[in-house]
């Protein structure tokens, strides 16, 4: 007999978790608690992650929730959890420039 243990979230592509939360089958604060518990257990041996906002992201990912909730998606990746490189210009979080970086941004 097969194993028909769901799939976890995690293993979800973006489009098949903003159809699971669009349709009611899935949740972006659970697929965010999701990839905060895969980040958390294997971050330790990859060290990608510098800085990780959880409050700030569980807030949007409830927001989400109740949008999607409500019908009321405001994009395409609505509800969808998001891992960004620190060279990205984040408000109130730390970034990390290599000296290229630093030039091909101050030359814009």
């Amino acid at each position: 007999m097969a194993d028909s243990a769901p799939i976890p979230l995690t293993h979800f592509s973006m489009r098949e978790l903003h159809h699971a939360c669009v349709q009611g089958r899935g949740n972006p604060v659970v697929a965010t608690q999701a990839y905060w518990q895969r980040t958390t257990m294997l971050d330790p041996q990859l060290h990608a992650s510098i800085t990780v906002a959880a409050e700030t992201v569980l807030t949007q990912a409830q927001a989400s929730a109740e949008r999607l909730t409500r019908g009321q998606a405001q994009r395409r990746l609505d509800g969808i959890p998001l891992a960004l490189k620190n060279n990205m210009d984040l408000a109130g979080l730390r970034q990390i420039f290599s000296p290229v970086q630093a030039g091909l941004c101050s030359s814009r």
